[in-house]
């Protein structure tokens, strides 16, 4: 009875399907948030239902296959060009050069 007391709140919404060419930072539990890798999709697998389930990803040199469940997509206006991969700094550049965000010596 008190379990139909609890709004249940997963899987009652629809989110959007990951994307090749998307930049995600890819989650291990082995490092910090801090140090998570970023990767760019390069390839997509959808389950049976049409959704996106596992993705192919380029980190680095590296290609690996995961879950989305592994994944933390990356909402970003930066366009991504094909076979390149921005990294957090290339973003803050990027940013800087058209005066979104200020450069670090005029916050002081």
């Amino acid at each position: 009875m008190a379990a139909r007391l609890t709004a249940r709140k997963k899987w009652f919404g629809t989110s959007r399907d990951i994307q090749v060419g998307e930049v995600v930072l890819v989650l291990s539990p082995d490092t910090s948030r801090g140090n998570w890798p970023l990767g760019r999709v390069i390839e997509v697998f959808p389950g049976q239902d049409g959704h996106v389930r596992v993705v192919k990803i380029q980190v680095g040199r590296t290609t690996l296959v995961l879950p989305i469940s592994k994944l933390c997509p990356l909402e970003c206006d930066v366009p991504v060009k094909k076979n390149y991969i921005l990294t957090v700094y290339q973003i803050i550049l990027k940013l800087m050069a058209d005066n979104i965000i200020l450069k670090s010596n005029q916050y002081f």
